[in-house]
């Protein structure tokens, strides 16, 4: 029997069925996925980001799949946080417009990225200043009432 299916994890708002059972499926490799340090592909890291896409996050701000990744990995003992990179961990932010400019960093990454680590890093943030309920803002919105992170943490500075 082999299964044909489109990628490497369900695409948001597409149902894939296995035997008449509806199925979330990610693809992995023991190298990427299990063995690799401060990688976004670990299994952990990976599963729970991409699946907190397909089932929660239509129309959320970006970051927030990172710190649902970030908060399982922690819970299982996996080192996984914002700015991590294969070869090192907890980069700061003010390396990355030097290290694209040395021709280190592809521009593609400053677009593809860059809004997953600064929407964790507000969320990572938001939980160390104890801002109430942010998490069920978030859950709660709808698209015609819209929230982002951004307007989470200004109207608890502003409050």
């Amino acid at each position: 029997m082999q299964f044909r299916l489109g990628g490497d994890f369900n695409t948001v708002g597409k149902t894939y069925s296995v035997l008449r059972s509806d199925v979330y499926f990610i693809k992995y490799d023991q190298a990427a996925s299990v063995d690799a340090k401060w990688s976004s592909e670990h299994f952990t890291t990976f599963l729970s980001h991409e699946a907190f896409h397909y089932y929660m996050q239509d129309n959320w701000p970006e970051g927030t799949a990172i710190y649902a990744g970030i908060q399982v990995s922690r819970r299982v003992g996996y080192d996984f946080g914002v700015m991590y990179f294969s070869n090192r961990k907890d980069v700061p932010f003010s390396e990355i417009i030097p290290q694209y400019r040395a021709g280190n960093i592809d521009k593609s990454y400053l677009a593809n990225r860059i809004p997953y680590d600064t929407g964790g890093l507000l969320c990572l943030l938001m939980d160390e200043l104890e801002v109430p309920g942010w998490q069920e803002t978030l859950n709660n919105q709808t698209l015609d009432a819209h929230v982002s992170l951004y307007s989470i943490l200004k109207e608890w500075v502003e409050g």
